[in-house]
């Protein structure tokens, strides 16, 4: 980083970060939950679990939808396996980002390898461009 760049940065305290789960619950029964990790401005979709035999019922859809009217105007992110023809769970892992893509998230060019695992991280942001411009803190500071 250059001098000048360094001068024109900010400095940034970390945000305060909450946590935040749900059980998805259906006529007394607990279908599955989903977790979330958020500040004011960004929401980490952390996970969402639905029980295989409730799976294709609008469980995960009703989720989504919740979760999307909750963190509105926040950015938006979580990780997905990445594809991969060699994957015991292809089809598994497509339909996750079809059901995501739905609702307007899109992969987000960004891979990360955890414990082995490939994940692509998705996201959906209501931020314009001046947002973003005015919050290097939130949204990164590029230039």
């Amino acid at each position: 980083m250059s001098r000048q760049r360094f001068q024109n940065s900010r400095i940034c305290s970390p945000p305060e970060v909450q946590f935040e789960e749900w059980a998805l619950v259906y006529e007394s029964r607990t279908v599955g939950y989903m977790i979330a990790l958020f500040t004011d401005d960004i929401a980490y979709f952390l996970h969402l679990a639905v029980a295989e035999e409730c799976r294709g019922k609008g469980f995960g859809s009703r989720a989504i939808e919740f979760f999307n009217r909750k963190f509105a105007s926040h950015l938006i992110f979580f990780a997905v396996e990445t594809p991969s023809e060699d994957a015991e769970n292809q089809w598994q892992r497509l339909a996750r980002i079809r059901l995501y893509e739905r609702y307007g998230y899109r992969l987000a060019g960004i891979d990360i390898l955890d414990d082995g695992t490939p994940f692509s991280v998705m996201c959906r942001s209501t931020a314009s461009e001046e947002d973003i411009r005015k919050n290097p803190c939130i949204y990164g500071s590029y230039g």
